[in-house]
């Protein structure tokens, strides 16, 4: 709790020192207000990105029998993550493959589709957000099977030491080659809680500055 309240301080008081510099008597340039506009607008996109992450760590902790499941497609979910991220990212190369269409098997699991949607978007919004200077596209790669279903999401950025790599699903923990890069190191843990919630396993990979692997695993319907 903590480490949460910490978190909402750090945008919650730059929002509040932008606001009162601005409400100052002296006469400044249009320019000036604009960019403290910006700043504040900045601020409170955090807070929001920050508060709803923390709802969702809520919900994904609480009573699994009070969250509602249903049959859902995963390549469509990851079709949907991926024009999200596209948004996010527009600069970025995301590409995906949705797996062999002529096996038959629908790749199809039981669940929550807005928390399912949140992990893959977790997993596919860290890939993107830290290999921003790689050349090589991020890929995410359904792999149907008929008890299980694997998602690997690839990317060529920073990459984790061995040190990093066995914190990152402690909640706010930040890598030190990324801590200067804007995030609150709530994607992974929240993941991980979701993916606990459906039945499934999330792992990681990762070799310094070559790039992290991100493997999500749900059983399938037939494994219900």
């Amino acid at each position: 709790m903590r480490d949460a309240s910490h978190e909402l301080r750090t945008p919650l008081t730059a929002l509040i020192g932008e606001l009162e510099v601005a409400l100052l008597p002296a006469a400044r340039p249009a320019a000036d207000y604009r960019r403290t506009l910006r700043s504040t607008l900045d601020a409170a996109r955090q807070l929001s990105s920050l508060t709803n992450g923390l709802l969702q760590i809520a919900r994904a902790s609480g009573d699994p029998s009070q969250v509602p499941m249903r049959p859902v497609r995963l390549d469509e979910l990851l079709l949907q993550a991926h024009e999200q991220i596209l948004r996010r990212y527009p600069t970025r190369r995301v590409d995906i493959e949705l797996g062999d269409e002529a096996s038959g098997q629908r790749p199809e699991v039981r669940g929550n589709e807005a928390l399912l949607l949140a992990a893959i978007l977790n997993v596919l919004d860290n890939a993107c957000k830290y290999s921003a200077e790689a050349t090589a596209p991020v890929t995410a790669t359904l792999v149907p099977g008929r008890h299980h279903l694997r998602l690997l999401v690839q990317d060529y950025g920073y990459g984790l030491q061995a040190a990093d790599l066995s914190q990152v699903f402690v909640p706010f923990f930040r890598a030190a080659a990324v801590r200067g890069l804007p995030g609150h190191g709530i994607g992974l843990p929240l993941t991980a809680q979701i993916m606990a919630l459906h039945g499934g396993t999330v792992r990681v990979t990762s070799q310094p500055n070559e790039g992290t692997q991100v493997w999500l695993e749900w059983p399938t319907l037939l494994a219900h």
